[in-house]
């Protein structure tokens, strides 16, 4: 509720969001219907910067954007981590059917 959309400052930036300092939060994630287990919740942190700070910088893979989506078929409480998630983390993947020491995937693990 706090964050401001870009679209205010520049209109290139539209979906974007650009708060005016870095903003930290914990964020729930929650795994529904994993086997016998109704649901895991599990929290991280995450941090939210200002693109139009940011997009200035020489990297190419940033890990505080954040953009607003209408997928359809999904609220607007759903968060898609995508590729900074896995940045500084150790994620495994579980593929579907398969076993491993983990367990029989589907499952991501961190």
């Amino acid at each position: 509720a706090s964050l401001t959309n870009c679209d205010n400052y520049n209109s290139s930036y539209a979906g974007f969001y650009c708060p005016l300092g870095n903003l930290s939060s914990q964020v729930g994630i929650v795994f529904p219907f994993l086997g016998n287990i109704t649901s895991v919740t599990n929290e991280i942190s995450l941090t939210i910067g200002n693109p139009l700070m940011i997009f200035n910088q020489a990297n190419r893979v940033y890990s505080d954007i954040a953009l607003q989506t209408s997928l359809s078929g999904f609220s607007n409480r759903t968060v898609d981590l995508g590729l900074p998630f896995y940045l500084g983390r150790t994620i495994y993947h579980g593929i579907e059917g398969y076993s491993s020491p983990l367990g029989t995937g589907p499952f991501w693990a961190f």
